[in-house]
């Protein structure tokens, strides 16, 4: 959360949106990548917050890919970055962006364990393979919910 706040109080996101626009990005995905920055911010040890390869948290409490995307989804920057909105009384949330979510918090999961010394070479494909395990599982999920929020947190229930 420090790290996150620093982007406000310096306005880091600010400089960053105004570079992104400086070099022909338009306003809308400048804003979307200035979320997803201070999102991934709170979300760098995601793999190690919960023993993914074993799927329970640091209380032993099994957790499921639901928990997890519930965690994610109550953050504001995520519902930005997902373009989540109110349609006749339903939630929606945008099917590509919900894609590329997918692509960072992987990207961001593997670099890290990739880089973290105690983990010894055998065991960093498993890490991998347990992060995206757990992100295909969010991907076909959205797929059966026709991108409604409530039909996503159905299909990983």
């Amino acid at each position: 959360e420090r790290s996150r706040s620093w982007i406000d109080e310096f306005q880091f996101g600010r400089i960053l949106t105004k570079s992104m626009i400086n070099f022909g990005v338009d306003d809308n995905t400048s804003e979307q990548f200035v979320s997803i920055v201070k999102f991934l911010t709170t979300q760098s040890n995601w793999p190690f917050r919960f023993d993914i390869i074993n799927q329970v948290d640091p209380d032993n409490r099994r957790i499921t890919s639901s928990q997890l995307l519930e965690t994610w989804l109550r953050d504001r920057d995520v519902q930005r970055f997902l373009q989540i909105n109110r349609y006749q009384g339903v939630l929606w949330f945008n099917k590509e962006s919900f894609e590329n979510l997918l692509v960072w918090i992987l990207s961001v999961g593997t670099l890290l364990v990739i880089s973290d010394p105690k983990f010894s070479v055998e065991e960093i494909p498993s890490w991998i393979l347990s992060q995206y395990e757990i992100i295909e599982l969010l991907r076909t999920a959205s797929e059966e919910s026709d991108y409604r929020v409530d039909r996503l947190m159905e299909a990983l229930s």
